[in-house]
């Protein structure tokens, strides 16, 4: 009786763990291509859809590993397996910081296509308009046939064939019956950062609202601390007044900026001595 009741927990032994299920222990979905093999890798079998595998070829004291290109290798010797499933974990894969680039700002520019005005600059040049800033820019023509006014001409185009970006957001420089909507001289000189002009190859990147070129404007950026900037001009040739005042503060947890800017402006006035060689004019 004894020898029957051994023999019958050999058998059992032997003929249990037969077949497993490869499962995903995040998802609990069966894991299909799994291979189950010894330390002699021409020897194994692997897992199918429905991530079942037979372990028959298996010896009881066998260690088997079971791999896979997407989980962890795992190791376990045939007798520890039992009926069911097997879990499997992921891999982790460490990701490195990516910094991602705008293309326009690393392949479009270089000096012969780009230019850009300081903030140094604009306090120099004492300018009351930014279309008066623009013209001192070579390659760079301005249109100005009244006081206030001012139209930037790039490669022979104006208006709305440039893109004008102010801090990222284009303006609506479209021509209408009473002019442009939007225009440099709506920008206060006084407000920009840095300015800069894209022309030929370089404006490519802001597709075809750039025909003739793109003018970027940045306006000046928050700073730590209280400042106010007063700022006034006056052109005996127009009568021309211009006040600006910034004023830079903090506000609890936040620091602003605001401005506010008046311009007024006579009639261009021509000078007493003129000498064109037309008399009669």
């Amino acid at each position: 009786m004894r020898f029957l009741t051994i023999l019958l927990v050999l058998l059992t032994t032997s003929t249990a763990a037969q077949k497993v299920y490869i499962i995903d222990s995040l998802s609990l979905k069966p894991v299909q291509g799994a291979s189950l093999t010894t330390k002699n890798p021409d020897f194994g079998s692997a897992s199918d859809m429905s991530g079942e595998v037979r372990l028959d070829i298996f010896n009881l004291k066998d260690s088997i590993y079971v791999k896979h290109v997407s989980y962890k290798t795992k190791k376990i010797l045939k007798h520890d397996i039992k009926d069911g499933d097997l879990l499997l974990s992921l891999k982790t894969h460490a990701l490195y910081d990516i910094k991602i680039t705008e293309p326009k700002e690393i392949n479009f520019k270089n000096p012969l296509t780009s230019i850009k005005i300081t903030s140094a600059q604009i306090t120099d040049n004492q300018k009351t308009q930014t279309s008066e800033l623009l013209g001192d820019l070579m390659g760079v023509a301005v249109q100005n046939s009244q006081n206030g006014g001012g139209s930037p001409n790039l490669r022979g185009m104006e208006a709305n064939r440039l893109l004008i970006i102010v801090d990222g957001i284009s303006l609506n420089n479209t021509i209408s019956r009473s002019g442009r909507l939007q225009s440099t001289a709506a920008i206060n000189p006084a407000f920009i950062e840095n300015t800069e002009v894209l022309f030929g190859s370089s404006s490519v990147a802001y597709g075809n609202s750039a025909m003739g070129g793109a003018i970027l404007f940045n306006t000046i950026k928050p700073k730590k601390g209280n400042k106010v900037r007063f700022v006034q001009q006056y052109e005996t040739s127009s009568s021309a007044n211009f006040s600006s005042i910034i004023s830079n503060y903090k506000l609890k947890s936040s620091i602003n900026v605001s401005g506010f800017a008046i311009k007024s402006y006579n009639n261009l006035k021509m000078g007493k001595n003129r000498f064109h060689g037309f008399e009669s004019w």
